[in-house]
Protein backbone atom coordinates (compact mmCIF):
# COMPACT_ATOMS: atom_id res chain seq x y z
CA UNK A 1 0.00 0.00 0.00
CA UNK A 2 3.22 2.30 0.37
CA UNK A 3 3.15 3.32 -3.06
CA UNK A 4 -0.50 3.74 -3.64
CA UNK A 5 -0.43 6.05 -0.62
CA UNK A 6 2.64 8.07 -1.84
CA UNK A 7 0.35 8.76 -4.85
CA UNK A 8 -2.44 10.23 -2.40
CA UNK A 9 -4.83 6.87 -3.52
CA UNK A 10 -7.18 5.53 -0.39
CA UNK A 11 -7.17 2.00 0.97
CA UNK A 12 -10.99 2.33 -0.18
CA UNK A 13 -10.35 3.65 -3.82
CA UNK A 14 -7.85 0.83 -3.76
CA UNK A 15 -10.19 -2.06 -2.83
CA UNK A 16 -12.75 -0.41 -5.64
CA UNK A 17 -9.88 -0.87 -8.29
CA UNK A 18 -9.25 -4.27 -7.65
CA UNK A 19 -12.87 -5.67 -7.07
CA UNK A 20 -13.41 -3.80 -10.61
CA UNK A 21 -10.58 -5.98 -11.96
CA UNK A 22 -11.77 -8.55 -10.90
CA UNK A 23 -14.79 -8.38 -12.15
CA UNK A 24 -13.56 -7.09 -15.36
CA UNK A 25 -11.35 -10.40 -15.67
CA UNK A 26 -14.40 -13.14 -14.75
CA UNK A 27 -16.57 -11.11 -17.53
CA UNK A 28 -13.92 -11.71 -19.69
CA UNK A 29 -13.67 -14.91 -18.95
CA UNK A 30 -17.34 -15.98 -19.30
CA UNK A 31 -17.39 -14.23 -22.47
CA UNK A 32 -14.57 -16.01 -24.02
CA UNK A 33 -15.92 -19.13 -23.08
CA UNK A 34 -19.16 -18.63 -24.32
CA UNK A 35 -17.78 -17.71 -27.80
CA UNK A 36 -15.34 -20.85 -27.44
CA UNK A 37 -18.28 -22.93 -26.95
CA UNK A 38 -20.04 -21.33 -29.97
CA UNK A 39 -17.12 -22.41 -32.11
CA UNK A 40 -17.27 -25.34 -30.52
CA UNK A 41 -20.62 -25.86 -31.48
CA UNK A 42 -20.77 -24.55 -35.04
CA UNK A 43 -17.26 -26.85 -35.55
CA UNK A 44 -19.43 -29.93 -34.62
CA UNK A 45 -22.01 -29.01 -36.91
CA UNK A 46 -19.46 -28.43 -39.90
CA UNK A 47 -17.95 -31.33 -38.66
CA UNK A 48 -20.76 -33.62 -38.86
CA UNK A 49 -22.27 -32.14 -42.03
CA UNK A 50 -18.60 -33.34 -43.75
CA UNK A 51 -19.30 -36.60 -42.24
CA UNK A 52 -22.86 -37.25 -43.75
CA UNK A 53 -21.61 -36.13 -47.09
CA UNK A 54 -18.44 -38.61 -47.42
CA UNK A 55 -20.49 -40.88 -45.65
CA UNK A 56 -23.25 -40.38 -48.65
CA UNK A 57 -20.53 -40.35 -51.21
CA UNK A 58 -19.08 -43.85 -49.65
CA UNK A 59 -23.30 -45.22 -50.13
CA UNK A 60 -23.34 -44.49 -53.70
CA UNK A 61 -20.70 -45.34 -54.28
CA UNK A 62 -20.93 -49.07 -52.94
CA UNK A 63 -24.65 -48.99 -54.45
CA UNK A 64 -22.89 -48.42 -58.29
CA UNK A 65 -20.24 -50.88 -57.66
CA UNK A 66 -22.77 -53.71 -56.66
CA UNK A 67 -24.61 -52.86 -59.49
CA UNK A 68 -21.96 -52.57 -61.96
CA UNK A 69 -22.75 -54.45 -65.01
CA UNK A 70 -20.06 -57.65 -65.23
CA UNK A 71 -19.39 -57.24 -68.97
CA UNK A 72 -17.94 -53.85 -67.78
CA UNK A 73 -14.52 -53.03 -69.82
CA UNK A 74 -11.62 -54.28 -68.34
CA UNK A 75 -8.24 -52.72 -68.83
CA UNK A 76 -4.56 -54.87 -68.78
CA UNK A 77 -4.72 -54.77 -64.79
CA UNK A 78 -8.15 -56.71 -64.85
CA UNK A 79 -9.52 -54.39 -63.20
CA UNK A 80 -12.75 -52.29 -64.28
CA UNK A 81 -13.82 -48.82 -63.74
CA UNK A 82 -15.93 -49.63 -60.91
CA UNK A 83 -13.24 -50.97 -59.10
CA UNK A 84 -11.02 -47.93 -59.48
CA UNK A 85 -13.87 -45.58 -58.01
CA UNK A 86 -14.11 -47.92 -55.15
CA UNK A 87 -10.38 -47.74 -54.56
CA UNK A 88 -9.35 -44.60 -55.20
CA UNK A 89 -12.16 -42.04 -55.06
CA UNK A 90 -12.88 -42.81 -51.55
CA UNK A 91 -9.74 -45.31 -50.48
CA UNK A 92 -9.17 -47.62 -47.51
CA UNK A 93 -6.53 -45.59 -46.42
CA UNK A 94 -8.87 -42.44 -46.40
CA UNK A 95 -11.40 -44.38 -44.65
CA UNK A 96 -8.60 -45.41 -42.16
CA UNK A 97 -7.56 -41.69 -42.02
CA UNK A 98 -11.35 -40.42 -41.29
CA UNK A 99 -11.45 -41.94 -38.77
CA UNK A 100 -8.62 -40.82 -37.11
CA UNK A 101 -9.45 -37.58 -37.74
CA UNK A 102 -12.78 -38.18 -35.93
CA UNK A 103 -11.71 -39.37 -32.84
CA UNK A 104 -9.21 -36.79 -32.93
CA UNK A 105 -11.99 -34.47 -33.54
CA UNK A 106 -13.61 -35.47 -30.65
CA UNK A 107 -11.17 -35.77 -28.19
CA UNK A 108 -10.31 -31.79 -29.34
CA UNK A 109 -13.96 -30.82 -27.95
CA UNK A 110 -13.88 -32.64 -24.84
CA UNK A 111 -11.07 -30.32 -24.06
CA UNK A 112 -12.10 -27.43 -25.48
CA UNK A 113 -9.35 -27.32 -27.68
CA UNK A 114 -10.56 -24.87 -30.15
CA UNK A 115 -7.77 -24.59 -33.13
CA UNK A 116 -7.20 -28.78 -33.03
CA UNK A 117 -11.05 -29.19 -33.54
CA UNK A 118 -10.63 -26.47 -36.62
CA UNK A 119 -7.71 -28.36 -37.95
CA UNK A 120 -9.50 -31.47 -37.83
CA UNK A 121 -12.52 -30.00 -39.80
CA UNK A 122 -10.39 -28.91 -42.25
CA UNK A 123 -8.46 -32.39 -42.76
CA UNK A 124 -12.29 -33.67 -43.14
CA UNK A 125 -13.07 -31.01 -45.69
CA UNK A 126 -9.43 -31.44 -47.66
CA UNK A 127 -10.66 -35.46 -48.22
CA UNK A 128 -13.91 -34.62 -49.44
CA UNK A 129 -12.58 -31.47 -51.57
CA UNK A 130 -9.82 -34.19 -53.15
CA UNK A 131 -12.58 -36.24 -54.38
CA UNK A 132 -13.87 -34.39 -57.52
CA UNK A 133 -10.35 -34.67 -58.41
CA UNK A 134 -9.48 -37.83 -57.81
CA UNK A 135 -12.84 -39.00 -60.13
CA UNK A 136 -11.97 -36.86 -62.65
CA UNK A 137 -9.00 -38.35 -63.30
CA UNK A 138 -10.21 -41.92 -62.97
CA UNK A 139 -13.10 -40.72 -65.85
CA UNK A 140 -10.62 -39.50 -67.86
CA UNK A 141 -7.94 -43.11 -67.38
CA UNK A 142 -11.01 -45.20 -68.75
CA UNK A 143 -11.62 -42.93 -71.53
CA UNK A 144 -8.55 -43.18 -72.55
CA UNK A 145 -8.77 -46.54 -72.10
CA UNK A 146 -11.32 -47.20 -74.38
CA UNK A 147 -9.40 -45.97 -77.64
CA UNK A 148 -6.90 -49.63 -76.61
CA UNK A 149 -9.84 -51.76 -76.17
CA UNK A 150 -11.28 -50.55 -79.00
CA UNK A 151 -7.75 -51.13 -80.74
CA UNK A 152 -8.01 -54.73 -79.18
CA UNK A 153 -11.34 -55.56 -80.78
CA UNK A 154 -10.16 -54.14 -84.69
CA UNK A 155 -7.23 -56.37 -84.35
CA UNK A 156 -9.57 -59.44 -83.27
CA UNK A 157 -11.98 -58.41 -86.04
CA UNK A 158 -9.18 -58.09 -88.36
CA UNK A 159 -7.61 -61.60 -87.04
CA UNK A 160 -11.39 -63.20 -87.95
CA UNK A 161 -12.26 -61.94 -90.87
CA UNK A 162 -8.41 -62.93 -92.57
CA UNK A 163 -8.52 -66.20 -91.10
CA UNK A 164 -5.77 -66.29 -88.71
CA UNK A 165 -5.72 -67.57 -85.48
CA UNK A 166 -7.28 -65.51 -82.69
CA UNK A 167 -4.22 -65.75 -80.66
CA UNK A 168 -1.86 -64.58 -82.97
CA UNK A 169 0.43 -62.28 -80.74
CA UNK A 170 1.24 -58.88 -81.51
CA UNK A 171 4.98 -57.51 -82.86
CA UNK A 172 7.06 -58.06 -79.87
CA UNK A 173 8.07 -54.19 -79.86
CA UNK A 174 3.86 -53.45 -78.98
CA UNK A 175 3.79 -56.00 -76.16
CA UNK A 176 6.56 -54.47 -74.29
CA UNK A 177 5.10 -51.39 -74.95
CA UNK A 178 1.97 -52.62 -73.41
CA UNK A 179 3.57 -54.37 -70.48
CA UNK A 180 5.04 -51.35 -69.92
CA UNK A 181 2.17 -49.30 -69.71
CA UNK A 182 0.43 -51.42 -67.53
CA UNK A 183 3.49 -51.42 -64.89
CA UNK A 184 3.28 -47.94 -64.56
CA UNK A 185 -0.32 -47.80 -63.87
CA UNK A 186 0.29 -50.79 -61.28
CA UNK A 187 2.63 -48.66 -59.94
CA UNK A 188 1.33 -44.87 -59.78
CA UNK A 189 -2.31 -45.61 -60.12
CA UNK A 190 -5.09 -44.04 -62.56
CA UNK A 191 -4.81 -40.67 -60.55
CA UNK A 192 -1.32 -40.16 -61.84
CA UNK A 193 -1.29 -39.10 -65.14
CA UNK A 194 2.17 -40.76 -66.23
CA UNK A 195 0.22 -43.05 -67.95
CA UNK A 196 -0.48 -40.90 -70.81
CA UNK A 197 2.36 -40.19 -72.87
CA UNK A 198 2.60 -43.91 -72.87
CA UNK A 199 -0.94 -44.43 -74.08
CA UNK A 200 -0.48 -42.33 -76.63
CA UNK A 201 2.30 -43.85 -78.14
CA UNK A 202 0.73 -47.19 -77.39
CA UNK A 203 -2.52 -46.75 -79.31
CA UNK A 204 -0.27 -45.55 -82.80
CA UNK A 205 1.55 -48.46 -82.71
CA UNK A 206 -1.12 -50.63 -82.45
CA UNK A 207 -2.79 -48.84 -85.49
CA UNK A 208 0.47 -49.67 -86.82
CA UNK A 209 1.07 -53.18 -86.20
CA UNK A 210 -2.67 -54.01 -87.39
CA UNK A 211 -1.47 -52.45 -90.59
CA UNK A 212 1.48 -54.60 -91.04
CA UNK A 213 -0.78 -57.57 -90.79
CA UNK A 214 -2.81 -56.26 -93.70
CA UNK A 215 0.14 -56.12 -95.71
CA UNK A 216 1.55 -59.53 -94.93
CA UNK A 217 -2.02 -60.81 -95.60
CA UNK A 218 -2.10 -59.45 -98.74
CA UNK A 219 1.55 -60.19 -99.69
CA UNK A 220 0.30 -64.04 -99.32
CA UNK A 221 -0.54 -64.88 -103.33
CA UNK A 222 -2.21 -68.14 -101.32
CA UNK A 223 -5.32 -66.13 -100.58
CA UNK A 224 -6.18 -64.93 -104.01
CA UNK A 225 -7.77 -68.03 -105.11
CA UNK A 226 -10.48 -67.08 -102.33
CA UNK A 227 -11.28 -63.50 -102.24
CA UNK A 228 -14.75 -62.40 -102.05
CA UNK A 229 -15.28 -60.39 -105.19
CA UNK A 230 -18.60 -57.36 -105.18
CA UNK A 231 -19.14 -56.24 -109.19
CA UNK A 232 -19.24 -52.49 -109.11
CA UNK A 233 -22.65 -51.09 -109.34
CA UNK A 234 -21.57 -48.01 -111.54
CA UNK A 235 -20.21 -50.39 -114.05
CA UNK A 236 -23.20 -52.44 -114.30
CA UNK A 237 -25.25 -49.38 -114.11
CA UNK A 238 -23.19 -48.29 -117.66
CA UNK A 239 -23.07 -51.39 -119.20
CA UNK A 240 -25.78 -52.93 -121.76
CA UNK A 241 -25.14 -56.27 -120.76
CA UNK A 242 -28.15 -56.71 -118.28
CA UNK A 243 -27.34 -60.44 -117.52
CA UNK A 244 -23.73 -60.69 -116.39
CA UNK A 245 -20.44 -58.22 -116.71
CA UNK A 246 -17.47 -60.88 -116.89
CA UNK A 247 -19.20 -63.46 -115.53
CA UNK A 248 -20.81 -61.37 -112.31
CA UNK A 249 -24.48 -61.11 -112.04
CA UNK A 250 -25.76 -57.28 -112.44
CA UNK A 251 -27.75 -55.23 -110.02
CA UNK A 252 -27.68 -52.67 -107.59
CA UNK A 253 -27.27 -55.61 -105.19
CA UNK A 254 -24.03 -56.53 -106.60
CA UNK A 255 -22.16 -54.61 -103.52
CA UNK A 256 -23.96 -56.97 -100.84
CA UNK A 257 -24.02 -60.35 -102.34
CA UNK A 258 -20.76 -61.57 -102.10
CA UNK A 259 -19.47 -64.09 -104.64
CA UNK A 260 -16.10 -66.33 -104.65
CA UNK A 261 -13.96 -66.43 -108.03
CA UNK A 262 -10.65 -66.95 -108.39
CA UNK A 263 -8.52 -64.26 -109.34
CA UNK A 264 -6.56 -64.26 -112.66
CA UNK A 265 -3.08 -63.83 -112.93
CA UNK A 266 -1.57 -62.41 -116.24
CA UNK A 267 0.31 -65.37 -118.17
CA UNK A 268 3.90 -63.84 -119.37
CA UNK A 269 5.37 -65.95 -121.46
CA UNK A 270 8.54 -63.97 -122.53
CA UNK A 271 6.18 -60.90 -123.62
CA UNK A 272 6.20 -57.24 -122.65
CA UNK A 273 3.24 -56.32 -119.99
CA UNK A 274 2.46 -53.37 -118.03
CA UNK A 275 0.40 -53.66 -115.11
CA UNK A 276 -2.94 -51.06 -115.11
CA UNK A 277 -2.33 -47.52 -113.17
CA UNK A 278 -4.62 -45.37 -111.28
CA UNK A 279 -5.61 -42.30 -113.30
CA UNK A 280 -5.14 -38.77 -111.67
CA UNK A 281 -6.87 -37.14 -110.29
CA UNK A 282 -7.74 -39.83 -107.30
CA UNK A 283 -11.00 -39.04 -105.49
CA UNK A 284 -10.66 -37.77 -101.97
CA UNK A 285 -10.76 -40.20 -99.84
CA UNK A 286 -12.24 -38.34 -96.91
CA UNK A 287 -15.28 -37.89 -98.58
CA UNK A 288 -15.60 -42.17 -98.14
CA UNK A 289 -14.30 -42.10 -94.56
CA UNK A 290 -17.06 -43.19 -92.51
CA UNK A 291 -18.27 -40.40 -89.86
CA UNK A 292 -18.61 -42.65 -87.46
CA UNK A 293 -15.46 -44.25 -87.56
CA UNK A 294 -13.79 -41.05 -87.29
CA UNK A 295 -15.93 -40.07 -83.97
CA UNK A 296 -14.99 -43.30 -82.81
CA UNK A 297 -11.39 -43.19 -83.23
CA UNK A 298 -11.04 -45.92 -86.21
CA UNK A 299 -8.53 -45.87 -88.51
CA UNK A 300 -6.63 -48.84 -90.58
CA UNK A 301 -5.11 -50.27 -94.44
CA UNK A 302 -8.25 -52.32 -95.97
CA UNK A 303 -6.04 -53.64 -99.27
CA UNK A 304 -8.37 -54.69 -102.11
CA UNK A 305 -8.21 -57.11 -104.93
CA UNK A 306 -9.53 -54.69 -108.01
CA UNK A 307 -10.37 -56.35 -111.10
CA UNK A 308 -9.56 -53.78 -114.23
CA UNK A 309 -11.37 -54.54 -117.59
CA UNK A 310 -9.28 -53.99 -120.85
CA UNK A 311 -11.08 -50.50 -120.80
CA UNK A 312 -9.25 -49.48 -117.48
CA UNK A 313 -13.13 -49.63 -115.24
CA UNK A 314 -12.87 -51.32 -112.42
CA UNK A 315 -15.42 -53.95 -112.54
CA UNK A 316 -15.43 -55.60 -109.42
CA UNK A 317 -13.18 -56.23 -105.90
CA UNK A 318 -12.52 -57.93 -102.73
CA UNK A 319 -11.07 -57.58 -99.89
CA UNK A 320 -7.74 -59.22 -99.56
CA UNK A 321 -6.54 -57.96 -96.09
CA UNK A 322 -9.07 -56.30 -93.74
CA UNK A 323 -8.78 -53.10 -91.59
CA UNK A 324 -10.64 -55.16 -88.83
CA UNK A 325 -13.36 -52.51 -89.18
CA UNK A 326 -16.59 -53.94 -91.14
CA UNK A 327 -16.89 -49.97 -91.96
CA UNK A 328 -14.01 -49.21 -93.42
CA UNK A 329 -13.40 -52.36 -95.40
CA UNK A 330 -16.99 -51.18 -96.87
CA UNK A 331 -15.84 -47.56 -97.32
CA UNK A 332 -13.31 -49.16 -99.39
CA UNK A 333 -15.50 -51.29 -101.78
CA UNK A 334 -17.59 -48.04 -102.03
CA UNK A 335 -14.13 -46.03 -102.53
CA UNK A 336 -12.74 -47.88 -105.30
CA UNK A 337 -15.87 -47.58 -107.57
CA UNK A 338 -15.35 -44.18 -108.52
CA UNK A 339 -11.57 -45.11 -109.40
CA UNK A 340 -10.35 -44.69 -113.22
CA UNK A 341 -7.34 -46.54 -114.61
CA UNK A 342 -4.75 -47.16 -117.46
CA UNK A 343 -5.56 -50.41 -118.78
CA UNK A 344 -2.82 -53.33 -118.16
CA UNK A 345 -1.14 -53.62 -121.53
CA UNK A 346 0.37 -56.71 -123.33
CA UNK A 347 2.62 -56.64 -126.22
CA UNK A 348 0.58 -53.35 -127.01
CA UNK A 349 -2.73 -54.54 -126.53
CA UNK A 350 -4.73 -53.63 -123.23
CA UNK A 351 -6.14 -56.58 -121.44
CA UNK A 352 -8.37 -57.37 -118.45
CA UNK A 353 -5.92 -57.37 -115.36
CA UNK A 354 -6.25 -57.72 -111.57
CA UNK A 355 -4.28 -55.20 -109.28
CA UNK A 356 -3.95 -55.14 -105.22
CA UNK A 357 -4.72 -51.42 -103.64
CA UNK A 358 -4.13 -50.25 -100.08
CA UNK A 359 -6.71 -48.19 -99.10
CA UNK A 360 -5.57 -45.95 -95.85
CA UNK A 361 -8.09 -44.45 -93.71
CA UNK A 362 -6.02 -42.05 -91.97
CA UNK A 363 -6.78 -39.98 -89.04
CA UNK A 364 -4.87 -36.58 -88.15
CA UNK A 365 -4.74 -37.34 -84.31
CA UNK A 366 -2.10 -39.69 -84.29
CA UNK A 367 1.60 -38.40 -86.35
CA UNK A 368 3.71 -41.07 -86.53
CA UNK A 369 4.19 -43.00 -89.78
CA UNK A 370 1.89 -46.20 -90.26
Amino acid sequence: MIAFRKLGISSVCIATLVASSAHAIISDNHQAAQEESIRLLLLKEDFKKLATLLHQDQESLQTAVESGSKEALVDLRNRTFMDDMRDYLISKQDVLQIDSITSTFKQAVALRNVENAIAQVQALRSILETAPDREDAIKAYWSAIKSLDREHQLWLRALEIDGLPADTPHDASVIAAEVQFRDTVLRDTVLKDTWKPLLNDLVPALIADRNRLARRVAADLSRSTSIKYYANSLAVASSRDTTTINGLPSGKNNQINAITTTTERPTVVNREFTQARLKQPVPNLDDYFPASCKRKGEEGVVILSIKVDRNGSPISAGVVASSGSDILDGAALAFYEKLKFDPANRDGTAVDTTIKLPVNFRLEQYSSDR
